[in-house]
Formats: C-alpha cells, sequence, structure tokens
C-alpha cells in the first residue's frame, strides 16, 4: 500500500454499490448504486437525514458490517486496490489504521477508561510503525502537539474522563495521525460538542488538510458544518446518491430537489422566516423502498418516469453530479 498519490487524484473510489441487510421483518436495501470518490488532500462531506446510508457506507468501507449484511454489487477501490476483495486479516494489517482512520460522534465510546490517552496513543503507534517504546512516548506527545492540544504531557496522562470532549475527539485524531493515515473518516464528530469546542475542532480538521495533504470523508448532517469546511459534497437520500458538487456550487445552486430543499430548510444568512422550505412526506423505509427514484414520493416535480425508472448521475458542468431527470426545472 505504499503507492503515492498526487493531490486532487482520486483517493478513495466506490463505484456502484449496492448493499443489503438480512432481517427478520426483510431485507433492507440500504445502499442502491452508490457512487462516491475522495480525492488526495480534499475534505468531502457527506450529507443527509438519519438512515439514508451515511454511515452504512463509511462501515463498507473498512469492513465493519454486521453478519447481516451482505454486498451486492460494486467496488471500493482504495489507491486502486478494490477493499471488498481483501480478507478480514488484509484489512485489519494492511488497511484499518495505517491506511484509513474512523472517529466517531462519540469518542468516549472509542477511547478505553481504564488507560490513560497516552498510553492509548503509544499502542497505535507501536501496532502500526516500528518503533521502540522510548521513541513512541516521544511520538504521543508530538502527535498531541500537532492537534493543539495545550500542554500534551499533562494530556498524555490524564484518563478519558478527565477530558472534555473536544478534547477526547482531538485525542482520537492524534491516534490516527500517529498510525500515518492517509484518509480519515469522522462520522458526525461534531454531534456531541457545543458550538464553541465543534469551531476548535473543525478549524484543527482544516489546519491538518492544509498542512498534512490529509483526505477526510465528513459525515454529517449540519450544513452549517459542510458550508464552514468541505471542499466537495455529496447528498444522499434513502441510499441512492441525489448530488455531488463542490460546496459552493451546491449551495449557489443546489439542482437536485432534495438537495434544494435541505439548503433552504435550515436558517442562513440571506434567509428570512419566509424563504423556508420544507419537505413534505417522511423518510422512506428501506425494507420495501419507492420504485425508480426513491424521492419521488416527497418531490414536487415527479412524474411518471420518477416511480419507474432510477436517473442515474449525471454530469450537468464539470464535475457538478445530478441524479434527476427534472433538474433543469429546479429554480
Amino acid at each position: 500500500m505504499a503507492e503515492k498519490v498526487a493531490v486532487g487524484e482520486p483517493l478513495l473510489e466506490i463505484k456502484d454499490l449496492k448493499l443489503e441487510f438480512i432481517t427478520e421483518e426483510g431485507t433492507v436495501e440500504a445502499l442502491d448504486g452508490v457512487n462516491l470518490t475522495v480525492k488526495k488532500g480534499e475534505i468531502h462531506g457527506l450529507i443527509g437525514e438519519t438512515g439514508c446510508g451515511k454511515s452504512v457506507t463509511s462501515l463498507a468501507t473498512l469492513g465493519l458490517l454486521d453478519n447481516n449484511a451482505r454486498v451486492r454489487g460494486g467496488e471500493i477501490l482504495y489507491k486502486g486496490i478494490d477493499l471488498l476483495e481483501l480478507k478480514e486479516e488484509e484489512l485489519r494489517k494492511g488497511i484499518r489504521g495505517n491506511e484509513i482512520s474512523m472517529i466517531f460522534q462519540n469518542p468516549s465510546t472509542s477511547l478505553n477508561p481504564v488507560y490513560d490517552v497516552g498510553n492509548q496513543i503509544r499502542e497505535s503507534i507501536l501496532l502500526y510503525q516500528t518503533k521502540d517504546k522510548k521513541e513512541a512516548s516521544r511520538l504521543v506527545l508530538s502527535e498531541l502537539d500537532r492537534v493543539k492540544l495545550p500542554d500534551p504531557e499533562d494530556i498524555s496522562t490524564k484518563f478519558p474522563h478527565e477530558l472534555s470532549g473536544g478534547m477526547k475527539q482531538r485525542v482520537m485524531i492524534a491516534m490516527m495521525l500517529a498510525c500515518q493515515s492517509n484518509l480519515l473518516i469522522a462520522d458526525e464528530p461534531t454531534t456531541a460538542l457545543d458550538v464553541s469546542i465543534q469551531a476548535q475542532f473543525l478549524k484543527v480538521l482544516k489546519e491538518l488538510k492544509e498542512r498534512e495533504e490529509l483526505s477526510i470523508l465528513y459525515i454529517t448532517h449540519d450544513m452549517a458544518v459542510v458550508s464552514e469546511i468541505c471542499d466537495v459534497v455529496t447528498v444522499m437520500y434513502g441510499g441512492q446518491i441525489a448530488e455531488t458538487a463542490d460546496v459552493h456550487t451546491l449551495f449557489k445552486n443546489p439542482s437536485h430537489p432534495y438537495a434544494k430543499g435541505l439548503i433552504y430548510s435550515v436558517p442562513g444568512v440571506m434567509q428570512s422566516i419566509d424563504d423556508f422550505e420544507t419537505i413534505p412526506g417522511t423518510v422512506p423505509r428501506l425494507i420495501s423502498p419507492p420504485s425508480g427514484c426513491r424521492f419521488h414520493p416527497r418531490c414536487e416535480y415527479a412524474k411518471k418516469i420518477c416511480q419507474k425508472k432510477k436517473p442515474e448521475l449525471e454530469e450537468i458542468e464539470k464535475d457538478h453530479y445530478v441524479a434527476c431527470y427534472f433538474w433543469e426545472e429546479v429554480e
């Protein structure tokens, strides 16, 4: 996995990924032809309502799905290698940690409460790098300093319960950096943080992206965070990709009805209360999802073809992709 990827080139490519879960109630069609590309040195936002498939996509990338999951087709290419073809041992030794790392909503569930954070970061270094214990201990302090934690020596002796939520998230990033990962998957990491701590955390991520050329897949439903941190944004709905564009294009000219609805359903500097829009209906159950475009029961632009045939992602302008037959009608 020593292959180098230049900034701006694809690092992770998910192609036509179809995935389902077998449950007692029936088969959950969780992902229906997902296409997503994360380039080297970019922060790629993945947004959508709860249950749209964001977290499932990330877990599939790392091979962390439950036993009842079944991939029905597609590829997950990392540096050109299909991760779906790798065995569990190959994923554990060659991908997780030292190539792709992940941080979750609540860092308290990822950190061991009976060991101080220094020991936990040191363990990651010894696991993924050829370092002795003395050098690993030095690297612990270096990594804590890289994520802007004050007094790394003191922080390294603290147990998780002695740190704030924002500090614990930065410890998780330090652990990821210690493993020398190229891609960070952040699954709604600021949900449990207050606004001021969230701002500090996002600033650290942006600085790491610029300084370390780190690639980040940032999963969230917070449009404010997306506008603040992301370079490119992909909108998901019901296990399908609705739209992908750079962040400025998406907010200025959303071309999928669902993307437009998301953007105009939250407060903004240029919006009054009268400008707010709501998306009618509810998120579909994926045990028996709507045929064709899964958004059509809630879409004001839907016509018969939307019910019968799923629209494919179409490049309507450079690097701007939309899966909608009537995108030109969306204001």
